[in-house]
């Protein structure tokens, strides 16, 4: 559980569905579990960049052990995951912890594509 507030829990599939699918930003989803090691070293991470980065990604929380249907529908089998969406689409997966600075770029990856932001044309300045 985060103590953020700028990370969504999310408990059910329609809260999934009203936060995530039909949310008018990215969305980047943590899977975890309480009795996870690596997921309790990666909330701080997540909590840094939900700080940094929540005027435009929504970032949420999924805890496996209650949302069991949710860790299912996405094949879940290494806990942390962490999921990037984009208009309802997983874009990217990101399996274990990962340092805050890949993480940040896997975050303003995210946000480029949200806002229609290419290799081409960010190298182009446009």
């Amino acid at each position: 559980m985060s103590t953020s507030p700028y990370i969504i829990e999310i408990d059910s599939r329609a809260s999934f569905e009203a936060e995530i699918l039909d949310g008018d930003k990215p969305a980047i989803i943590d899977f975890w579990a309480s009795w996870c090691g690596p997921c309790k070293s990666l909330g701080p991470t997540f909590d840094v960049l939900a700080e940094r980065y929540h005027a435009q990604v929504t970032f949420a929380k999924v805890n496996t052990e209650e949302v069991r249907d949710l860790s299912e529908a996405f094949g879940i089998r290494s806990l942390p995951t962490v999921i990037l969406f984009h208009q309802g689409q997983v874009k990217d997966a990101l399996i274990g912890v990962k340092p805050l600075p890949y993480m940040e770029k896997r975050v303003q990856w995210l946000i480029n594509k949200a806002e229609g932001k290419g290799l081409i044309s960010r190298l182009l300045g446009k």
